[in-house]
Order: C-alpha cells, then structure tokens, then sequence
C-alpha cells in the first residue's frame, strides 16, 4: 500500500511540475501579470494618503486614488497609487504596501480598503470604475460616394436594406438615406 501511495505522490509531484512548466512557456511576464492582477502580489510604495488623526491601529477604511491620466516625470499614464484618498484628514507622504497592480489605465477611479498599521498602511484593491469608452461617430444621414468605388447599376435604379435606402443618380454616384 505504501508503494502505490508514493507512486502517486510521484505522480502528483510530476503533473504539478509539468503545469508550472506549462504557465512558464506562456510568459513569465503573463503568469506575474495575472497573479499581481488578483491582488497577491506585495508593492512598498511611497505615495500620499489621507488619515483622519482618529483612524486607529487595526481599524480598516474605503479609500480612493485617481490614476494619471498622462504620463509624469517617471511615473506611467494610469499609475494608480500616486495619491491615496480616505475620506479626508491632513496628508501624510509615507511608504504604504499595496496589494493590487500599480498601473491600472482603463479606470478613471480605483478602490482600496486600507488597513492602518502601526507605521504604515496595507491597502488591497477592492474594484475600479471603468473610463468611458470612446464615443461611435453617428453615420452621416446622407454622402456623396464617387462611382470609382462601388459598382454602378442603372441610373435612378433603387437598393433598400433595412435602415438604410441607396439611390444611383446620373453623374454615377449613389445617394444613402434612412428610413
């Protein structure tokens, strides 16, 4: 019974050693990426963040911090962690440990719950509120197209789809109208 037993320890132990060998051949860099993204990953950094002087020892809070929305100095576009908002209370420049990625440019606001320390604070990331996404241009409502582009039926002729009605004029352009 012992044998069968470590032959699956054995086996366990290669399996295991075969997947990480597998998250390595997909990057490394991948593979940091993914668990710095789920908050595992410790950064001792030095930022700015607000502390009411009756925040005590222990005692955890909600905070916020604004990613860049340029680059600075040596500082990223979307370095999150520049500045760290608690709810008000002076501003104390400090070395805080954070829990969650540093640069994060897809949001306009990021979430920490933040954790007073003795002498510092451990802040983990919470959630995020997303940038707008860029505006879709409207289609014009009607446009010229030079005949060189499509391939011209009869002049006056008509194409209807379900939005949109197309009309070949004489000159050999088509004319596009909504319905």
């Amino acid at each position: 019974m012992t044998g069968d037993k470590g032959g699956v320890t054995a086996l366990g132990w290669i399996i295991l050693l075969g997947f990480l060998g597998y998250l390595a051949c997909l990057g490394i860099g991948s593979v940091y990426e993914m668990i710095d993204e789920h908050g595992l990953i410790e950064h001792s950094v030095q930022s700015r963040i607000t502390a009411e002087p009756s925040w005590i020892v222990g005692e955890t809070k909600d905070c916020t911090s604004y990613p860049l929305a340029s680059a600075q100095g040596n500082l990223d576009q979307g370095y999150a962690v520049g500045a760290l908002d608690c709810g008000g209370g002076p501003q104390h420049e400090m070395e805080i440990t954070i829990y969650g990625r540093l640069v994060q440019p897809e949001y306009k606001a990021v979430m920490w719950r933040c954790k007073r320390e003795a002498a510092s604070f451990d802040c983990k990331q919470s959630g995020g509120i997303e940038q707008p996404k860029a505006s879709i241009e409207q289609p014009k409502v009607s446009q010229d197209i030079p005949a060189a582009l499509i391939t011209s039926p009869e002049p006056g002729s008509t194409l209807s789809g379900t939005k949109v009605t197309f009309r070949w004029t004489q000159e050999g352009r088509f004319l596009t109208g909504w319905r």
